[in-house]
């Protein structure tokens, strides 16, 4: 089934974001895991923190990973946990429950940050995905262990694989192959610009 992510412009004008063609089962695929090899080389974070504003830009809410396994130039790995139930972050979800975590899946392109920083001293930002695959009905709520697995490398752009999977028994929840980000020493600059900018308003006191 083919689908788009689209808005419209104040004239009315559709502007297309992403499209895709979804897989429909009434039967979810065994998964078969096809990393193996996870990265075991320590990682350090920068100032002994994952968050760090040099680093990762994001906010309390989106702070997903849990620890950093390994990180080598041919991957990193790490534990991220699940994001909490829909209503926290949204006003009317449409389902009580997350079919794909979405908190997870950023904790990835988190992980792609920090190996970018590592690997060539700059910030990434994902601009491509090629293709998502899930294997579960849902997420554990607990969350996985994210493995990744770099397929190609530029100074100014990866590639890589990813894999979820139950961090107690290994089995493969999800993969995203495909996975592609842009690589940019001006993206320092633009992580640490997280806030907005605070706007004049009413101050209310007793009269």
């Amino acid at each position: 089934m083919p689908v788009e992510l689209t808005s419209a412009t104040p004239e009315g004008k559709k502007v297309l974001h992403a499209k895709a063609e979804i897989i429909l089962a009434g039967r979810l695929p065994e998964g078969i895991r096809s990393i193996i090899e996870i990265p075991s080389t320590p990682y350090e974070p920068k100032n002994g923190k994952i968050y760090d504003k040099e680093r990762l830009f994001h906010g309390p809410e989106l702070h997903g990973i849990e620890q950093v396994i390994g990180c080598s130039t041919k991957g990193i790995a790490a534990m991220a946990k699940g994001a909490p139930s829909p209503a926290s972050w949204i006003k009317q979800p449409l389902r009580s429950a997350w079919l794909t975590d979405p908190l997870v899946m950023d904790s990835a392109f988190q992980l792609m940050i920090l190996w970018s920083f590592e690997r060539f001293g700059a910030g990434s930002l994902p601009c491509f995905a090629g293709r998502y695959r899930q294997y579960l009905d849902s997420f554990p709520v607990e969350g996985v262990q994210v493995v990744v697995r770099i397929t190609e490398e530029r100074q100014t752009s990866a590639t890589a694989d990813m894999e979820f999977l139950d961090r107690h028994s290994g089995k493969l929840v999800a993969r995203l192959e495909g996975y592609e980000c842009v690589i940019d020493p001006s993206l320092k600059q633009a992580f640490q610009r997280n806030q907005l900018a605070k706007t004049g308003g009413v101050q209310l006191g007793a009269a």
